[in-house]
């Protein structure tokens, strides 16, 4: 994975797109990749920035009531 490949790069990238998150005041970033997903938590833990990346079938499992 380009994590596994570039993790500098990976992270730069992650904090980046993180921290434009928390700009705009939202709490929650979705994504539609589970490779994603991981990168972005992971980012976060080791950024500090309070943004909880979620996965886009979870958000619709939620709204269907099957959480």
């Amino acid at each position: 994975s380009f994590k596994t490949l570039h993790p500098d790069q990976s992270y730069k990238i992650g904090t980046k797109r993180l921290q434009d998150a928390a700009d705009l005041g939202v709490s929650q970033l979705v994504v539609a990749c589970p490779h994603c997903k991981d990168q972005l938590t992971d980012v976060g833990a080791r950024s500090g920035v309070p943004i909880e990346p979620v996965h886009i079938l979870t958000l619709v499992a939620d709204a269907m009531g099957l959480d």
